[in-house]
């Protein structure tokens, strides 16, 4: 009889035993698993360590890279020069490229942009930023593979070299800068090199139409409108509101304006581009025409709202040829209208099509009704109806001017000599000047001293015990200083002052000589009979013979210089070599003018009159104007901080910026930099990073 308990216990005891084998399978299979996927994690753990640390040994070689060229002294230029024309079109769509010379480490530029920097006492001050996406692989091919990317933004910041070009980075340089209205009278010439593209930028109107010609430049760039007369020549104006010309002006390339365009006279003209309308008489010529018809933005004081004309709709046409005109061809959002004129290359508007004339010729395709009241016979048989029929014009995008900002109290301290009045005396300060030990003076005169006797450097007000010259007037008995406490202006008449940069507080009126400076007053800046001031950097270091546009003139050398011995030291290396970024780029100056007062603005005017030579830029911190016969081997930049007066520049007006000494620099407004106190190259920061 078999024995079911035990029978039943013996099972039962098979059964744990698989249960407890399955168990210890279930552990044991666990258990290599979990060790497989710690191993795995640990592999990509360590594989994306490797990645992400290729990629930030890619960011300090970036950095390094960019550092490099923003502190070299040997070429103070070589950020703006070299650097920014390959990257400043860079985007995200449009990566620039940057070679790393490692494998699996890539490095582009995504973006460049300029911006301003306070500093909290001297205001703001331009530099750059470049956005760089870095992205590093370890283990291509095997488990172990893996990828990371970063995104670095750099800051540079130029140093005491000064700091790039008068536009600041990209687009053509602005030979004039002009922050509110500027009125051109006269005859306005500039010459440029033929290989580069200079700008009129003006922060408000330009109205050009005072008897005035003007020629030479290549665009005029204005946030207001733009007016221009009889005889002159441009390749591009740009406009935010309307743009008017009349009589014989010529524009080879494009007329752009977010208001209208009117034209009257035989002006011949390249693309016209309107948000408003386009409107033409006098037998003008144009090249392609595109217009939007109705524009509300027409500047602050509209100048072709005497030509608008409205279709049977009661809209105003897009283009109005009213005269026997001449166009290439026509976009329209509107309607057209032609009085004897002919389009070459037809015609595509939304709107009507109105022939007024028996002459003239059109064709092309147009969305509403031919209107042919002249009796054309060309038209209607040459024109297509369609109905809803569209035309794609993109509008003329807003221009978007900066002002930069001047105050002379800032570059105290970077001159060379700067004139003060102190109780009744006239002081000066030296610095870095050779054999002249730096610190506080007297203006006085000394007649027992061989040269020049009057305004010297003395130790004290009775100029006893030594003394250096520092002005030389028509003879050595003759003063070139004299100070009217009354308006607080400096004058000078004299021959001739120490080269260098020169600094007064107060108004400054250099008068008759020929002086190797670059001026900075506190206050303004006014110059009267012949007057010639040579920036620093234009002579350079021993002078020599120039001749270009009429002029002819030996330069003295600013540091072998006959008649003044003492030197600027930041100029004059001791190895005979001159260092034209010595001075913070000041000295590519002849004029700088207007300071900051607490909270107000106080002078920055500067009116160049009579017969006034300038072979340097002039930066007028309010308003600028120029009448008689003037010559500036530089760029005209007014920044208008204290009133809002237009600006004028009359008479005979020359503007040369072509052929200039390997020394010089022609500089504007945004090109300087508050000083550094010394001559330092830029910096390079990272400002943040993130993974991306």
């Amino acid at each position: 009889m078999t024995n079911r308990a035990g029978s039943q216990q013996g099972i039962a005891t098979i059964l744990i035993l698989l249960f407890i084998g399955v168990a210890m399978s279930v552990a044991i299979l666990s258990s290599l698993k979990m060790v497989n996927s710690t191993q795995s994690q640990s592999m990509a753990l360590h594989a994306a360590t490797q990645s992400q640390l290729k990629t930030w040994v890619g960011a300090e070689l970036v950095g390094t890279y960019l550092r490099l060229i923003a502190s070299d002294s040997s070429n103070p230029s070589r950020w703006t020069n070299d650097l920014v024309p390959l990257i400043e079109s860079a985007s995200i769509q449009n990566p620039v490229p940057l070679a790393t010379g490692i494998d699996e480490l890539s490095a582009s530029v995504v973006r460049y942009e300029q911006i301003q920097v306070s500093d909290g006492a001297s205001g703001t001050y331009g530099a750059d930023r470049v956005t760089v996406d870095i992205s590093g692989q370890t283990g291509s091919g095997t488990k172990a593979k893996s990828s990371a990317t970063i995104r670095v933004i750099y800051q540079y910041e130029p140093g005491g070299q000064g700091g790039g070009t008068g536009s600041g980075g990209g687009g053509p340089e602005p030979v004039f800068t002009f922050n509110h209205d500027l009125r051109l009278g006269g005859d306005i010439r500039i010459t440029t090199p033929e290989n580069q593209d200079f700008a009129v930028n003006v922060i408000g109107e330009l109205d050009a139409s005072y008897g005035n010609s003007i020629t030479g430049v290549n665009i005029i760039n204005a946030t207001d409108s733009i007016i221009i007369g009889s005889g002159s020549s441009f390749d591009q104006l740009n406009s935010n509101g309307d743009i008017r010309l009349t009589g014989s002006v010529s524009g080879d390339k494009s007329v752009s304006a977010r208001g209208n365009v009117c034209t009257t006279g035989g002006t011949s003209v390249g693309m016209v581009r309107a948000n408003g309308f386009v409107y033409g008489t006098g037998s003008a010529a144009f090249g392609p025409i595109e217009a939007l018809g109705n524009s509300s933005y027409n500047g602050s004081s509209p100048k072709c709202s005497n030509y608008t004309l409205n279709d049977t709709n009661g809209n105003p046409f897009a283009v109005n040829m009213a005269g026997n005109n001449f166009v290439e061809s026509v976009k329209a959002k509107g309607s057209t209208r032609f009085d004897s004129g002919t389009v070459s290359s037809g015609v595509q508007a939304e709107g009507d099509l109105r022939d007024t004339n028996w002459g003239g010729s059109q064709n092309g395709t147009i969305g509403g009704t031919v209107e042919n009241p002249g009796n054309n016979p060309q038209v209607p048989a040459s024109i297509n109806i369609v109905e809803s029929f569209s035309v794609d014009i993109v509008p003329v995008q807003e221009i978007v001017l900066e002002a930069s900002v001047f105050d002379a109290y800032i570059y105290r301290n970077s001159a060379n000599y700067a004139l003060y009045y102190e109780d009744g005396n006239k002081r000066i300060s030296v610095k870095n000047v050779s054999d002249i030990p730096d610190g506080d003076y007297y203006l006085a005169s000394n007649t027992s001293v061989n040269g020049p006797k009057y305004d010297r450097i003395c130790t004290n007000s009775a100029c006893t015990g030594v003394s250096y010259p520092f002005c030389k007037g028509w003879s050595d008995w003759n003063a070139c200083f004299s100070y009217n406490a009354g308006t607080k202006t400096w004058s000078i008449n004299g021959k001739s002052l120490s080269p260098g940069v020169v600094w007064v507080e107060g108004n400054l009126n250099p008068g008759n000589g020929t002086y190797y400076n670059t001026f900075i007053a506190t206050g303004n800046i006014y110059t009267s009979g012949s007057h010639r001031t040579v920036a620093p950097n234009f002579a350079g270091y021993d002078g020599g013979h120039y001749s270009n546009a009429g002029v002819s003139m030996d330069f003295a050398g600013i540091c072998t210089n006959a008649t003044f011995p003492h030197y600027p030291t930041q100029l004059c290396s001791e190895d005979g070599s001159f260092n034209p970024g010595g001075s913070d780029g000041l000295t590519n100056f002849a004029y700088m003018a207007g300071s900051l007062v607490g909270d107000e603005y106080a002078g920055g005017d500067i009116t160049l009159g009579a017969s006034t030579l300038a072979f340097g830029s002039v930066l007028a911190g309010d308003t600028y104007n120029s009448g008689g016969d003037t010559t500036i081997f530089g760029y005209v930049t007014a920044q208008g901080q204290a009133t809002t007066t237009a600006h004028q520049m009359g008479g005979s007006t020359k503007i040369i910026v072509d052929v200039l000494p390997p020394t010089y620099v022609p500089m504007g407004g945004s090109s300087i930099f508050p000083p550094s106190g010394s001559t330092g190259p830029g910096t390079l920061s990272v400002l943040w990073s993130r993974y991306l």
